[in-house]
């Protein structure tokens, strides 16, 4: 018998919870008859295989509607009610909702005026399909948004590991855009390898990161933020991981970042301007030692926000100012040293305010930015793993 197509939205039982349903059918026989609507199953798809496997002669009870419930509603208050779905898993049944909601929707348009108006129309139609099957599965519309990217360009490796509960769909829509090769490799490094979702993630980073050639050409100024790599003792706690630069890029360690060769990057006259935290000093100081560059001075980023740190209130961070054979600034005129800005909000962002800084400081030659994230400025090029439309 078919199966209605609200019923299919939620995966088939596989491996050892449909044995032990098969089992328990064979031994205390269909405890709960299979709903039917329309003549096809709309509620008991398993229930049904399990005693074709057990040889029981199943049971069948009509479904009937009411109070405006329609089917989909039905099989999702059932089954949300029988199955212990993580948010990820449900979010991958919204997205399965989603198209049934809309036509829905243009099914009432057209029952409501007479077929004149159409649900793709409506400014507000896709939000309000998305925004239902969000509702009915109980999670954020983002969620679904997120779900329906893996639904529409994940590979099935990808799909399984989400809707198996082993990978967060937020995770697997961040690489859903990725050759199936890297979709593969972070869906196996789960499920099969056990490794946590987010270090999966940055694994695929670093690898790009590792295998991204440095460009070509020398450069009078180079500004760089480095994705340093804390040792913290408070990795591990509850919470942690979302919070520390760990759980938000893939970061590097000193010998990492020394192995890139910046150096090659540098003209024999040129300056290097070089983010780095107080607690990492010794190891910034380190690393652009090794690429070549003496270290001058600093500014002073005063952030105008607080955040813990082990001995006192952290506020602020060191630009370093790094140079290589004659390095002074095209400019008599002198920036003050603390640059009081407030911070752009993204997690390790930083205010473009210090990039105009360096520009008024050296108006000539070639200019490259180091681990940019997004569009690279006009007048530099850019390199890094997060870098769209270097120059």
């Amino acid at each position: 018998m078919r199966a209605h197509p609200a019923a299919e939205i939620f995966p088939l039982m596989e491996g050892a919870e449909y044995a032990a349903l098969v089992q328990d059918i064979r031994e205390h026989g269909l405890r709960e008859p299979i709903t039917l609507y329309e003549g096809k199953i709309l509620d008991g798809r398993n229930r049904d295989r399990a005693c074709r496997d057990a040889k029981i002669k199943p049971r069948f009870d009509e479904w009937k509607p009411s109070n405006g419930e329609s089917p989909l509603d039905y099989v999702v208050s059932l089954n949300l009610k029988r199955r212990h779905l993580n948010e990820s898993q449900r979010g991958m049944v919204g997205a399965a909702i989603k198209p049934m909601k809309a036509a829905e929707a243009k099914a009432r348009q057209r029952g409501g005026r007479g077929g004149a108006l159409l649900m793709e129309n409506l400014p507000e139609a896709k939000g309000t399909a998305r925004d239902a099957a969000a509702a009915l599965v109980n999670v954020s519309g983002k969620t679904v948004d997120a779900a329906c990217k893996v639904a529409d360009s994940g590979t099935s490796e990808l799909k399984a590991a989400v809707l198996g509960g082993k990978l967060p769909v937020s995770v697997a829509a961040q690489v859903a855009d990725a050759p199936a090769e890297v979709q593969r490799r972070v869906a196996a490094a789960v499920v099969q390898g056990g490794m946590k979702p987010a270090e999966a993630l940055r694994q695929e980073r670093r690898r790009d990161m590792h295998t991204a050639p440095l460009p070509d050409g020398r450069y009078r100024v180079i500004y760089a933020d480095p994705p340093w790599k804390y040792s913290d003792s408070r990795a591990g706690l509850e919470g942690y991981e979302k919070s520390a630069a760990e759980g938000q890029y893939p970061t590097m360690s000193v010998s990492e970042l020394q192995a890139l060769g910046v150096d090659r990057l540098a003209a024999d006259d040129a300056v290097l301007f070089c983010w780095a935290t107080f607690p990492l000093l010794p190891d910034a100081l380190e690393v652009v030692r090794s690429w070549g560059f003496t270290y001058k001075t600093a500014f002073v980023w005063a952030k105008g926000r607080v955040n813990f740190g082990h001995y006192h209130d952290a506020s602020a961070e060191l630009l370093l100012v790094c140079t290589r054979g004659s390095g002074v600034p095209d400019t008599d005129v002198r920036e003050e040293q603390v640059q009081y800005v407030a911070h752009p909000g993204k997690h390790s962002a930083k205010p473009e305010e210090f990039r105009a800084l360096i520009e008024r400081l050296y108006t000539r030659g070639p200019r490259i930015e180091l681990f940019r994230r997004g569009t690279a400025p006009k007048g530099w090029k850019a390199w890094g793993n997060e870098v769209r439309d270097a120059a």
